[in-house]
């Protein structure tokens, strides 16, 4: 059912009140997408993950492989 009623001449061009309802209700992400560090910046690729932020991963996991071997 649409929430969209009335009898509204058709104007060419998008309606910005019901692609933001779309948006808010039907958009969907996958469980297992990557998570951006920018909220904002939904083409972010591998090239936006720092020589740092890797560094960490790979220290935390050799860690908790040393844990696991204990």
């Amino acid at each position: 059912m649409s929430n969209y009623k009335g009898s509204q001449k058709a104007v060419p061009g998008i309606n910005i009140d019901v692609a933001a309802d779309l948006e808010a209700n039907f958009a969907w992400a996958p469980p297992l997408a990557p998570q951006t560090q920018n909220i904002d910046d939904d083409l972010a690729g591998p090239e936006s993950i720092s020589l740092d932020e890797i560094d960490a991963a790979f220290a935390l996991l050799e860690r908790e492989k040393e844990a696991m071997e204990r």
